[in-house]
């Protein structure tokens, strides 16, 4: 009888015009946001795809910060380690975005990964510490979805960066503690030659332990600030300075290892993100552009030619996270999507389907440090 009752109840709903949810719990839980006042209404409600390697740094809150994500053939990527830390070697995870899991693509030997690239369509990181010895660096390739190890840099103890121009890579790397230097070569990677950067006819040996690597037009420079090198075929040598002209402007989150979070090229414009957002046409010409309501860029995504911007903005409770694709040619930002949680995000990737972020702060309690978002994207 009692089943009776509970039967006319459900058919007397669903003729009412409500309806009857059932939980799929194949699929991951929706991110709650924590103490965030936010109008939800306006917002949009990420996924959560959990903190993917919560268990491998338990005592390394540092390692967990995700500070690049990249989608590469249907898996997304995310950096992690530290290197100050000797946190690796590293477990590089990736999420199938077609099985909707996370897999296991390889072990690195070294104790961070921090930046990706895609070079002649193939996925590279550089070796930031490698745990083997210093006379030699490390490049990672993925090759049929397996990490494999070029060991090829002389004297890369530390690799910072990468840049791909003419047919040449460049490696930015510390040697042997002896100064900075770029290690360049025309094999993609198999071989490299190490070449200086001067200034005033002397090898620069007083620099801090990293430099970024960019290309504005059909040169490229290396950058440590505040000054700016350019490659002339055989060594990197001073051009100008950048003093007063780029600045930092993060909020409370990890530092990355380059003074630049992320940059990308349109239409022969260099972008660059530092908390600020800057265009650069030339090595005297760079300037930043504004964000619609303030807000602090921290990362910058190129697919299928359309720029996308991660923004975050401090309020009283927390951060709105927004994405803005931004249109170059009229200086414009179009918001994409947006949603409000306890801690800025700090990464960004972008594919057909969905927007991917990657959670950090200085709180490294907080417990969407290290989580991984994703927004789907409304056709």
């Amino acid at each position: 009888m009692k089943r009776f009752f509970v039967l006319l109840l459900l058919i007397a709903l669903l003729s009412a015009g409500c309806s009857v949810r059932v939980p799929n719990v194949s699929k991951p839980p929706m991110f709650d946001v924590g103490n965030v006042s936010e109008d939800t209404e306006t917002l949009a409600e990420p996924t959560d795809l959990g903190v993917p390697y919560a268990s491998r740094y338990a005592s390394y809150p540092l390692a967990l910060t995700p500070s690049d994500l990249i989608v590469y053939e249907g898996c997304l990527y995310v950096a992690n380690g530290d290197w100050t830390g000797n946190a690796g070697p590293i477990d590089m995870l990736c999420y199938d975005t077609v099985q909707n899991e996370w897999k296991h693509s390889g072990t690195l030997p070294d104790e961070e990964v921090a930046v990706f690239f895609v070079i002649e369509d193939t996925l590279v990181t550089p070796g930031i510490d490698p745990r083997d010895g210093w006379e030699w660096g490390n490049l990672y390739v993925l090759q049929n979805g397996e990490w494999q190890t070029k060991r090829t840099i002389p004297c890369g103890i530390h690799c910072f960066d990468l840049a791909y121009h003419g047919g040449k890579l460049f490696a930015a790397v510390t040697a042997n503690g002896n100064g900075l230097q770029a290690a360049v070569s025309g094999d993609l990677g198999e071989t490299f030659a190490l070449v200086p950067l001067i200034k005033d006819e002397k090898t620069v040996t007083d620099i801090e332990h990293y430099f970024d690597l960019f290309v504005i037009g059909d040169e490229v420079y290396a950058y440590s600030a505040p000054d700016l090198y350019r490659y002339d075929g055989t060594c990197f040598v001073f051009e100008t300075t950048w003093k007063d002209k780029v600045k930092t402007n993060y909020y409370n989150t990890p530092q990355k290892v380059r003074m630049f979070r992320a940059e990308a090229i349109v239409g022969g414009t260099l972008y660059l993100v530092t908390g600020n957002l800057y265009a650069c046409t030339d090595a005297e010409n760079v300037r930043q552009i504004q964000t619609p309501h303030g807000e602090r860029v921290y990362d910058i995504y190129l697919y299928g030619g359309k720029l996308y911007l991660l923004c975050d903005l401090k309020t009283d409770t927390g951060y709105t996270v927004t994405v803005y694709r931004y249109f170059s040619d009229t200086e414009t930002f179009v918001q994409e999507t947006a949603f409000a949680c306890e801690i800025p995000a700090v990464s960004l990737a972008v594919d057909g389907k969905s927007y991917y972020f990657g959670m950090a702060s200085n709180n490294m309690k907080n417990k969407n440090h290290g989580r991984i978002l994703k927004i789907e994207k409304t056709l």
